[in-house]
């Protein structure tokens, strides 16, 4: 069905880069991430959070911390992919900083797939 995206923040078409980001990193097994990632603070946020947050930046071509902190409070893209939470430049650099050296996760797995689902959905809408 092609008329059955989610209008949620303004998001009302079903593939946008951002929605396969999300999609690609709810596949992945990111258990050495959640072992590596010590957290703490007041707010907390998930491995899988910041690792979609910073996937989605690198992907928009942002790589300043503070940058994608102003993006996830301005940007309708980054508050979604965020799930509306608003860590700050130091948690994302600390973030950054923890995972360097986490065993590198396996995208070549999942990326054919997600690329795959994309291509059907845009060939049901057309057709």
């Amino acid at each position: 069905m092609c008329g059955n995206g989610v209008l949620f923040l303004g998001l009302s078409y079903r593939i946008h880069p951002v929605r396969i980001v999300s999609q690609i990193i709810d596949q992945i097994d990111i258990t050495p991430m959640e072992k590596k990632y010590k957290g703490g603070g007041t707010s907390s946020y998930h491995p899988r959070v910041l690792l979609k947050v910073l996937v989605y930046a690198y992907l928009d071509n942002t790589y300043s911390s503070r940058k994608i902190e102003t993006s996830l409070k301005e940007n309708i893209h980054y508050m979604w992919v965020s799930g509306m939470s608003t860590p700050d430049h130091n948690t994302i650099n600390r973030f950054r900083g923890e995972m360097k050296d986490t065993e590198p996760l396996h995208f070549e797995q999942i990326a054919p797939e997600a690329v795959k689902q994309a291509i059907e959905s845009i060939l049901q809408c057309s057709g």
